[in-house]
Formats: C-alpha cells, structure tokens, sequence
C-alpha cells in the first residue's frame, strides 16, 4: 500500500532544485554590467598610458646618452690631435704657447674621457678604460720628449717624437677610432629598454585576460540573473 504522502515527498525529493531567481532587477544588472565595462576600460586606458609614457621616458634617457657618448668620444679624439699638433709646434720652435695649449687640451680630453664612460655601458666602459690608459701612455711618453727637449736634447726629443712617441700614439688613435666606429656605446641600455617593453606588452595582455574573464562573468550576471557554474 503506497501512502500518497510517502509518494509526494519522493517526487519531492527526486526533482532538480528550483531555480532562485536573482533578486536584483534587470536594469540594475544592466547598469552593474555597464560600469563594470567603463571601469575596466578606464583602467586598462590608464595602464596603456602609463607604460608608454614610461617607455618614452626609457626611450629619451638612451638617445641622450647616446648622443652624449658619441659627443665625447669626439671632443676626446679632437683635442688629442690638437695635442699632437702642440707637441710639434713647440719642439719646432721652443715657444711655450704651446705647452699651455697641451695642457688645456690634456684637461679637455681626460674630461670627455670621464663623460663617454658615464654614458656608457658596463662593457663598454671598460673598452673607455683601455683607450684612456693608452691615451695616458701617450702622455707619459711625450711630455718626456718635451722634458728631454728642454734639457738641451732637442735632436734626441724630435727623434722619440717622431718614433717611439708618436706609434704610442697611433696605436692609442686607432684603439679609439675602432671603438667609435664598432659600438653604439649603450647597448646595456638598449637592452634595458626592449626589456622593459617586452615586460609592459605582457602586463597588457595579462590585464586583457582578466578583464575579459570579468567581463564575461558579470555579462553572464547580467543576463541570466546567475553567476556561472551556479544553479
């Protein structure tokens, strides 16, 4: 005998669970929805904004340094001709304009020396360290022709300077001349820039993930009064 009270509730009890609908209206789901929309995008605008500026920042920073690099690599090389120019000068006639030209252009130079190395890369700065060290050997050579020059040894200081003393310099020049024609003096910093524009490409697309998985939540909301993966 089956009691219609015991039947009932097994129907009850079998059946799928009723369906609760939301109980936000519609049109507030919609704007919910709408909002959400504006807010993402307003964010995901901002953060475009943000790392662009950044990079342009980045991308300014490397072209001044750039420019000064190459700029002092040039005063360097220009006041060692200069120099060089002294040097003969003086020990074809004695005259020691000359000698404080050298100085002043010797000041000059170890000080554009100093500014292609702050400009520089870590790799790069150690190659400017190498050509200095050169430029000084240089120095050190010709300033004993000019001492051995003044005393009394003018034959004698005119042959180093036409030998020994001037392949120092020659090797210096091209030990310059290489580096200046062969690097862009901050590649480290050209690296550091496509570093940080591969790494703001991936903040995008990770914020574009996101946001398009919010928004397909709350679209779901919006128009089913449910959130996904709930009954």
């Amino acid at each position: 005998m089956v009691i219609r009270g015991d039947s009932h509730l097994a129907a009850v009890a079998g059946a799928p669970p009723a369906v609760v609908p939301s109980r936000v209206a519609p049109e507030v789901r919609t704007w919910a929805a709408a909002g959400t929309s504006l807010i993402l995008l307003a964010v995901g605008v901002l953060l475009a904004a943000f790392l662009i500026t950044r990079l342009g920042a980045d991308a300014a920073e490397l072209t001044d340094r750039q420019i000064r690099y190459a700029t002092a690599l040039s005063a360097a090389a220009l006041n060692a001709k200069g120099i060089a120019n002294d040097e003969r000068g003086y020990l074809l006639s004695g005259n020691e304009e000359f000698l404080v030209e050298i100085d002043i252009r010797t000041a000059t130079a170890r000080d554009a020396f100093a500014q292609a190395a702050e400009a520089a890369g870590p790799e790069q700065r150690q190659r400017i360290l190498e050509v200095y060290e050169a430029f000084e050997l240089w120095l050190a050579a010709m300033e004993g022709d000019l001492a051995q020059f003044q005393a009394g040894d003018r034959e004698e200081a005119r042959a180093a300077s036409l030998g020994p003393t001037r392949e120092l310099r020659k090797s210096y020049e091209a030990m310059l001349s290489t580096m200046a024609l062969t690097e862009s003096g901050v590649p480290s910093a050209s690296a550091a820039v496509s570093d940080d524009a591969t790494a703001a490409i991936a903040v995008l697309i990770g914020f574009l993930i996101v946001a398009t998985a919010i928004g397909l939540l709350v679209t779901t909301w919006a128009v089913s009064g449910r959130w996904p993966g709930r009954s």
